[in-house]
């Protein structure tokens, strides 16, 4: 924020074209990281609960013990859910690895990602995507792992 200040002072009390253009560009900046900054402090951590029936996948997305939402997917309908890590570029805040889920189905050729929430993908850290791998393949679900970016 005090480099937004600063560079936007500078902006106003220049006379030199081009430092007014550097220092504009420098105080657009700064004001893009705030914001950024304090979106990513704003985004509150979900959790995420798997079950599974007979028939069912059933996805629960909880916020502080209180549902946001749940999915249900159809068990003979889930042709594959394949895990893929997530690109460095995408990821570009997050300093440990990251991970995604995508589902595919068998009356389908469209590809989704599994694991989402207020329509961003969920990343997953390397724990918890241990946790839900040991998931999927306790219960008999189609899996793959695979590392694509």
């Amino acid at each position: 924020m005090l480099i937004t200040i600063i560079f936007g002072a500078a902006f106003l009390f220049t006379n030199n074209t081009l430092w007014a253009g550097i220092f504009r560009l420098l105080a657009f900046a700064g004001f893009a990281g705030v914001v950024l900054a304090a979106l990513r402090l704003r985004e509150k951590p979900v959790t995420l609960n798997l079950e599974t029936n007979n028939k069912h996948l059933i996805v629960r997305y909880m916020l502080k013990n209180k549902e946001l939402k749940e999915e249900l997917f159809e068990r003979e309908a889930i042709k594959n859910i394949e895990k893929k890590e997530v690109s460095k570029m995408k990821n570009f805040l997050s300093k440990s690895d990251a991970y995604k889920y995508v589902i595919s189905f068998t009356d389908t050729d469209t590809r989704l990602s599994m694991l989402t929430n207020n329509g961003r993908d969920l990343h997953l850290s390397r724990q918890a995507s241990a946790q839900v791998d040991a998931f999927l393949a306790a219960n008999d679900i189609p899996f793959s792992k695979n590392s694509c970016k």
